[in-house]
């Protein structure tokens, strides 16, 4: 748990609250006030409680079974592909446009 909260919310990282955040470092996608907004809102924490419960819950599944998660390998590894159509208008409007690459701006003209 303390690893996956220093991966979230720590120095540099996306959900920084500091001035190291990595939207505001990188540009994007949302406005430095969205940014700021977004990681001082309580609503994107997680809890103490939740905290506690997680590794609780690891406790148990790996004393009781000897691994976690218990009925399946947790080495397994599946793999899926969405595959769809951007539309370029949709993130111009609602984000800064960066994400949008030559290609998918492209895709339409050069694909059909």
């Amino acid at each position: 748990m303390d690893a996956m909260l220093a991966q979230k919310y720590g120095p540099g990282r996306p959900m920084s609250q500091g001035d190291d955040n990595w939207m505001l470092a990188h540009g994007g996608p949302f406005t430095p006030e969205t940014v700021r907004a977004l990681v001082n809102s309580p609503a994107v924490r997680i809890s103490d409680w939740a905290i506690e419960a997680c590794v609780s819950y690891f406790d148990y599944c790996v004393s009781a079974y000897g691994q976690a998660p218990v009925y399946f390998n947790p080495m397994q590894c599946n793999f899926g592909d969405v595959v769809h159509h951007v539309d370029p208008a949709f993130y111009e409007k609602n984000y800064d446009g960066s994400s949008v690459t030559p290609a998918i701006r492209e895709h339409l003209e050069a694909w059909h």
